[in-house]
């Protein structure tokens, strides 16, 4: 009997299903700012001193501490994430959130008319990789500004994460 007929239809058959699987689709996501913070924050994906990865509902939640620097136990959300999907609240001292709208995701021309642009407004968002000489191994993260256009203009706030792990003591992420 010849087995290359069933040899191909078995390897169809696994392609097939392969094929069929569903990737994993990124998480929704809520970013959750101290009350009238504003200039740069970052997320450090994998770092085991970090918070525990938490959800709201469907959703996972960054809760940005006030040094602009969360540790999080959590792998990168990967993918596309639908802009609807994803929301900024500063958070006041008796819990209510106030969604900041505003989001900049290209450069920004130092103009009379974004200098005195009224909006609070989300600015970047970038993943990176980051090797320090002050840590033994790379830490990917992600890095966002929040405030006005002048303040981004201005500096307003601005910090290096290379900066921060030079005076923080640092874990090095889970293989």
């Amino acid at each position: 009997m010849n087995k290359l007929p069933i040899c191909l239809l078995l390897t169809s058959m696994s392609l097939v299903a392969a094929c069929g699987q569903k990737a994993a689709s990124p998480e929704p996501e809520i970013y959750l700012l101290p009350d009238n913070f504003v200039g740069k924050f970052y997320i450090l994906f994998n770092t085991p001193a970090g918070e525990p990865v938490r959800h709201e509902k469907e959703s996972r939640i960054y809760d940005i501490p006030p040094s602009g620097v969360l540790l999080t136990q959590g792998e990168l959300n990967e993918g596309w994430i639908a802009a609807e999907d994803v929301k900024y609240y500063y958070v006041r001292e008796d819990g209510q959130r106030v969604e900041i709208k505003g989001r900049w995701t290209t450069s920004l021309d130092d103009t009379a008319e974004n200098r005195n642009d009224p909006e609070l407004t989300i600015f970047g968002g970038g993943v990176g990789v980051i090797s320090d000489p002050s840590i033994p191994c790379s830490v990917t993260y992600q890095s966002y500004y929040v405030g006005l256009k002048a303040d981004v203009l201005e500096g307003k706030n601005q910090f290096g994460l290379d900066e921060y792990l030079d005076k923080h003591p640092f874990q090095c992420p889970m293989k």
